[in-house]
């Protein structure tokens, strides 16, 4: 891969997929469990916050892609333990199913894999820090060789 295509790429995965991860982490309202039910993304009076929370995710998941495998598997496993926790809710009153041990373990499945995320994403986050001030300076070299010339 040439230089300026592994910069674009890494900018890529930046941009769209471990930079809004890791400025969101700490909300709730994007990775919180405060709700009693799935959020519906077409009900009218939610218009604006469900939009902007199914558009992060939406993005989220369309960049997948461009994440290294640990970033990948961490937000799988988020996925499927918030998923599994919403559809469990859907099926009781949800002060009586937190109340259950297995909504007690979902709660604290989706809170163990919404840490691993963010470990996950902060590592990424100063791995591709670090990669891109390799091939900054990795640019400059072959620029500054090419006018010596």
């Amino acid at each position: 891969m040439h230089l300026q295509q592994k910069k674009d790429r890494l900018q890529k995965e930046m941009t769209l997929l471990v930079g809004p991860l890791r400025s969101h982490q700490d909300s709730d309202f994007f990775f919180g469990l405060t709700l009693e039910h799935r959020p519906s993304r077409y009900r009218r009076e939610d218009v604006f916050s469900w939009r902007t929370y199914y558009q992060f995710w939406d993005d989220i998941m369309v960049n997948m892609y461009l994440g290294d495998p640990d970033l990948l598997w961490a937000l799988q496993n988020y996925f499927a333990a918030k998923e599994d926790y919403l559809k469990m809710v859907e099926n009781f009153w949800p002060p009586s199913y937190d109340n259950t041990p297995d909504g007690r373990h979902g709660k604290q499945r989706v809170k163990t894999t919404r840490e691993a995320l963010r470990i996950e994403t902060n590592r990424r986050y100063d791995n591709l820090k670090r990669i891109s001030n390799i091939v900054a300076l990795a640019s400059l070299k072959r620029t500054t060789l090419i006018f010596s010339i």
